[in-house]
């Protein structure tokens, strides 16, 4: 049950519907297919590992070849390469981000975030990190779980927007270890990864999220970027929540 519920999940997300099958949107405490307790799909390599290990020690333990071959062999792909077979990264241009947060702003009246200095724009980003509450409203988190231009409702969003932010609800529902970095194309200043390790919190993505990767690459992006990973590693939100280990 649970492989065929994988499948089903996968199969979803591969054709970008995000709407799980009737069997898949059943409650935690309803039973699968066969009547037993319902697991849902496989998220973790280390879950499927479980049940094939048990699978091998069986079959070893009755004197079966197939122990040998195929399963030891399916045991050792899952372990290099998990459900993903490989990371993935995401890449984003650094004024899509700005623009989601402008959007963002300007709904909740906080004024026009794009227009902001650098160093308001760190402040208020910093503030929110540290934050409990979301910053992110309902009505927009409704409008980003909808496909774009499939309802009738007024839009919050444009579809440039709704593009990014629904990228970060697809990352939060995915197993981290099917993902590698979040990619900042024309990253300008602090303020660009600051943007995306807040819309990664807003979204709920596990800890300790995906690491941010800012690409500076023009020649005056080049020259601040010094200055611009300075005041990164010098904000006490970033340094305490978003470093693992002394690395980010």
């Amino acid at each position: 049950d649970r492989l065929w519920e994988t499948s089903e999940a996968l199969h979803s997300w591969l054709n970008h519907t995000h709407q799980m099958p009737a069997e898949l949107a059943r409650t935690p405490d309803a039973s699968s297919l066969s009547g037993e307790e319902y697991l849902g799909p496989y998220t973790s390599k280390e879950e499927l590992l479980e049940p094939l290990l048990a699978i091998h020690a069986s079959l070893v333990a009755c004197g079966d070849d197939v122990a040998a071959g195929p399963v030891s062999d399916l045991i050792r792909q899952v372990a290099c390469f998990g459900l993903a077979m490989t990371a993935l990264d995401i890449r984003q241009e650094s004024t899509r981000h700005s623009d989601a947060m402008h959007t963002i702003a300007e709904y909740l009246g906080l004024g026009p975030y794009s227009e902001w200095p650098e160093e308001q724009k760190v402040k208020f980003l910093e503030g929110e990190l540290a934050s409990r509450r979301p910053l992110i409203p309902q009505e927009i988190m409704a409008e980003v779980r909808r496909p774009y231009g499939g309802s009738q409702h007024q839009r919050i969003l444009s579809a440039e927007v709704h593009e990014v932010l629904a990228t970060f609800a697809a990352i939060a529902e995915l197993p981290l270890d099917s993902l590698g970095s979040y990619v900042i194309s024309m990253a300008q200043s602090a303020s660009d990864v600051l943007c995306v390790r807040l819309l990664q919190k807003e979204f709920g993505v596990q800890a300790p999220m995906l690491r941010v990767a800012p690409l500076f690459e023009t020649l005056d992006d080049l020259q601040n970027a010094p200055a611009a990973l300075r005041t990164l590693l010098e904000s006490r939100p970033y340094r305490e929540q978003h470093l693992v280990g002394g690395v980010q």
